[in-house]
């Protein structure tokens, strides 16, 4: 009766809270769907279960409250502050062709997502080989394949500039993820050809399995979804600039367009399958439910969703913080920094952090505000997402506006990092920091190539 109670009153305050940002936000952006009200219901709904009784987790202390609210606090002030920077719309007609660029229609998009498939499939084979070579034999990769990933995951945290090496499979994985944005905007502006572009987000799932690592499928699913709704958000919201008479128009395209998200959706399901598989790869089947009253694949998940949670209210309450002082949060350049000999190797923290015992268990992610506070102590908790505030709002407005490749690619990447804010911080990688240099690269080429077209259709 008191978890029913306490449930009822969680989801009214829960459905109060997001009415209010959503209207707040919605004067921010001009859409309901943005960067604001994504992370308020990621945030409301992870602390809104946290705090039912269901006796899983310790409590949130006065500590873990503080850090979220000062979190929460800063990243709304940084979407705020782009609010109330003035951006004009450009006057446009009813046609995909002129709500996006025209060089997104040109045959070398189809051509580079041929290149993309083909370096997710060179990334699949070298990731194949170099699981076999740590295993010894196919036999022990399938029999006693949670030794085999320790084994790969033990590797050296500081980047080996062999070619074959480390660098090679980054450039591979980096054009694939260039490749899972660009074909989610072909998907949407063509409105048709589906398979080239399924194929590469297919080929996601594959990766993950070889790697035993859930976040290769988790983080492209999302990227591909969270692009392709960019580009309808961006869509809607730019015929609701035009002529009511062009906008009977566009329904029917959208229309069309509509049946390409039940496909995504399809897809994030066989994602959840996927997910199941991995579980079973890492021996999760063999274990014990953590909770008992759950069957095991709800319980993982409750874990998986609100573990980070727990860790940064014990993080907060107890740790005597010895700050890092951003090699945590700036990570891929400080292992650069590091690699050209200018700072010592010893600064850098393991990548899978100290453990801290939770009520549940061990748990070594603290969301994104457990990263920032062990670097920076509580300064970093206060300053740190009104940055990513800023940023993505800034790069989720100019989307709309101006909705090119590189804006595009670039709030969908932000957006990405956002909706895994409540887990960890997804920027320790070098792949979110390079990534959108190579978009920019990309739309640059694009351009070039239709200004050499347009010049040849003049002469």
């Amino acid at each position: 009766m008191i978890l029913l109670i306490t449930l009822c009153v969680v989801i009214i305050l829960f459905v109060i809270f997001l009415k209010i940002t959503i209207s707040i936000s919605k004067k921010i952006y001009g859409v309901s769907l943005n960067p604001l009200s994504i992370f308020t219901f990621i945030w409301l709904f992870i602390v809104g279960i946290y705090i039912l009784p269901l006796n899983i987790f310790y409590p949130l202390t006065g500590y873990g409250l503080t850090a979220i609210g000062l979190g929460y606090l800063s990243f709304f002030g940084g979407c705020l502050q782009v609010g109330l920077l003035k951006t004009k719309v450009t006057k446009s007609s009813g046609s995909t062709d002129y709500l996006f660029p025209q060089y997104m229609n040109e045959p070398i998009l189809r051509k580079f997502l041929y290149f993309a498939l083909l370096c997710r499939i060179g990334q699949i084979v070298i990731s194949l080989n170099t699981m076999l070579k740590i295993a010894g034999s196919f036999s022990v990769l399938i029999n006693n394949s949670t030794y085999v990933r320790n084994i790969y995951l033990s590797r050296s945290d500081i980047p080996d500039f062999s070619l074959i090496g480390r660098v090679f499979p980054v450039l591979l994985n980096l054009v694939a993820g260039v490749g899972i944005i660009v074909a989610a905007i072909y998907l949407f502006v063509k409105g048709r050809k589906i398979l080239l572009p399924i194929m590469l987000l297919l080929s996601s799932p594959l990766l993950s399995l070889i790697l035993m690592s859930k976040q290769a499928a988790i983080i492209d699913g999302l990227l591909f979804f969270w692009t392709f709704v960019i580009c309808f958000v961006a869509y809607k919201y730019k015929i609701s600039k035009v002529k009511e008479s062009i906008k009977l128009n566009i329904n029917i395209n959208v229309t069309k367009r509509k049946s390409i998200f039940k496909l995504i959706l399809g897809l994030l399901i066989l994602l959840v399958l996927l997910l199941n598989l991995i579980a079973l790869q890492r021996g999760y089947s063999e274990q014990e439910s953590p909770i008992p009253m759950l069957p095991k694949t709800v319980a993982q998940a409750i874990i998986y969703g609100l573990g980070p949670l727990e860790g940064l209210n014990v993080l907060v309450s107890n740790y005597e913080n010895e700050m890092s002082h951003g090699a945590r949060t700036f990570r891929p350049l400080v292992k650069w920094l590091i690699s050209f000999n200018i700072l010592d190797a010893s600064i850098l923290p393991p990548f899978f952090d100290s453990m801290i015992q939770g009520k549940i268990g061990s748990i070594n992610v603290y969301t994104w505000l457990g990263m920032f506070y062990k670097d920076f102590g509580y300064a970093g908790i206060i300053i740190l997402p009104y940055f990513m505030g800023l940023f993505s709002s800034f790069a989720f407005k100019k989307a709309l506006f101006k909705p090119t490749i590189f804006w595009i690619g670039s709030a969908a990447l932000l957006g990405t990092i956002i909706l895994f804010s409540f887990y960890n911080w997804l920027a320790q990688e070098t792949y979110y920091l390079i990534l959108p240099f190579i978009l920019l690269l990309l739309e640059i080429f694009l351009m070039q190539i239709m200004k050499g077209s347009k010049s040849k259709s003049l002469k």
